[in-house]
């Protein structure tokens, strides 16, 4: 791992916010997965639209991945939702 010298400037984001972002979060196929993960986002987001989501099973359909669009007003709501997300037991992987 490589450590952040001091004296290092932030980086610049590439996203100016408010900003619609594409999520994809991961889990194990189970009934539920998705709307765990919309009430997840809801959470943080009380505006999402659920509506947006798409699913997509894994070639063994063991996994399925939850795509969907959030707007976010700001880089820390992005950030909230991303803890949020890796927060949930239901997900393996945030995108």
């Amino acid at each position: 791992m490589t450590a952040i010298p001091a004296d290092a400037t932030p980086r610049k984001s590439l996203l100016t916010f408010p900003a619609t972002v594409p999520v994809t979060a991961i889990g194990k196929r189970v009934d539920d997965l998705a709307h765990s993960i919309a009430e997840t986002v809801r959470g943080v987001v009380p505006g999402f639209d659920a509506t947006t989501i798409e699913l997509r099973a894994s070639k063994a359909n063991n996994y399925l991945a939850v795509a969907f669009m959030v707007h976010f007003e700001s880089r820390e709501q992005m950030e909230a939702v991303e803890v949020a997300l890796r927060a949930n037991p239901r997900v393996k992987i945030v995108l």
